[in-house]
Parts: C-alpha cells; structure tokens; sequence
C-alpha cells in the first residue's frame, strides 16, 4: 500500500512537472528573432535548453553542451518538433571539446556542484572564452535554509538535489573564480527554497502563485536565497 501511495506521489509529481515545462518551453519559443550579434555563446550544460533557445533568439551562434545522454536525446527531439536549430555535443564540462579563445558568452548554469573537479571546469571555460568574454554562473547557496535545515538533522545527502557534490557560500564560489583568473563583475543573491521537500514545493507552486513570494523573500533575506548568480569576466 505504501508502495502505491509513492509511485502516485510520483506520478502526480512528473505529470505536473512537464505541464509546467511545456508552458516554459512556449514562452521560450515564442520569443522574437533578434539579427544575428556575431557572437559565439556556449551554453554548458545545457539540461532542458532554455538558455539556449534565449540565447538563440537573442542572435547569438549557439553551441550547446550535456553530459547526460538521454537529456540530449529528450532536449533536441523536443527542439526539433518546434522548428528549432539545435547544436548540440554530447560532453564532460570538466574536459571542454572546444578551441581556445573562441567563445564570447558562456552560460553555466546549476553545473559545477556536480562536477567531481569543479575547478577544472572553470579553467576550462576560461580557455574557451576570448579576452574580454564573460561567464554567466549560477550556483546553489548552501546557506539556503533546505540545505541546513537537512544539516541540521544530520541527513546523509544534505543538499537541494541528491546528486550534488558540494553547494557553494557566496565567499566560496567567488574565491574559485578568482583563483581560475575571472574578474567578477557583478553578484546577485536570487530565489528562496523553504525546508520542505523539492516536489512538494513543486506541486504546491504548480496550484498557487508562490514563485513571486519566493523570490520577494530571497532579496529580502539574501544570506539564506537558493542561489548564486554571478557574472564573470576573462581580463
């Protein structure tokens, strides 16, 4: 009976999930044509390709780059069936398979906390960009008040996702960027998580308009805001 009850939980859950995707993925679409910039912007990490289609219809040539194979899968045929561009490799962000100096914008979003050498993959974004070129990073505060409530408790994976290896203080993660020569630019404290579960937060959030209270309260208190927004820039 328990079985049943969380196979529903979880069924509720990913049939939601991809309702709200699927408005994303419109707005994303319907997004206008800006002329082409002249500019290379990689997107590292690409996951569900928001970045991407943005950066795209911003007039940027993309390139794209994901680790998890089935996510490639998933994300070009969802690109495809709109009509959409997509270039896409298949890749480790600790091993880059780009040229030095050719890139002008690098998005790396929700991508180095799973990385086993996170500092490897910022010197290898560093490589790629040309002089001048910026990082666009966005990391998840560990100081959010999930991640320490579940510390609090002594919970064997502690973290907002399961599969992150480590999540960042605003003094961490501006330190590694200095340590792999970034000149940061600009630091945002952005979003809030409360100590509940991801999926309940979710569901809740797909019923009731919570996303704009939650970002309110993650400026008001910025210490304990979901993530790190930074930008970033090769000197």
């Amino acid at each position: 009976m328990e079985n049943q009850k969380v196979g529903l939980i979880r069924r509720v859950y990913r049939k939601l999930l991809y309702s709200d995707l699927d408005k994303v993925y419109k707005h994303h679409f319907n997004l206008p044509q800006k002329p082409k910039n002249g500019k290379v912007f990689l997107d590292v990490g690409t996951g569900f390709g928001f970045e991407y289609i943005r950066a795209t219809r911003d007039g940027f040539t993309c390139f794209s780059l994901e680790y998890d194979k089935e996510r490639v899968k998933k994300t070009a045929q969802k690109l495809r069936e709109n009509g959409f561009p997509l270039t896409l490799v298949v890749g480790d962000a600790q091993n880059l398979p780009f040229k030095q100096g050719v890139v002008d914008i690098v998005g790396c979003r929700h991508v180095i906390e799973h990385v086993p050498q996170d500092k490897k993959t910022l010197q290898d974004i560093f490589l790629s960009l040309k002089k001048g070129g910026q990082l666009k990073l966005v990391v998840p505060n560990r100081h959010n008040l999930r991640t320490k409530w579940r510390t609090k408790l002594k919970m064997k994976k502690p973290y907002t996702d399961s599969t992150h290896l480590r999540e960042y203080s605003k003094d961490e993660v501006l330190s590694l960027l200095k340590e792999t020569g970034f000149d940061v630019k600009d630091v945002k404290m952005q979003g809030f998580i409360p100590p509940v579960g991801l999926k309940a937060q979710m569901i809740v959030g797909h019923y009731l308009p919570t996303g704009k209270l939650l970002d309110a309260t993650g400026k008001v208190l910025p210490k304990y805001a979901a993530e790190i927004v930074i930008n970033a820039e090769k000197v």
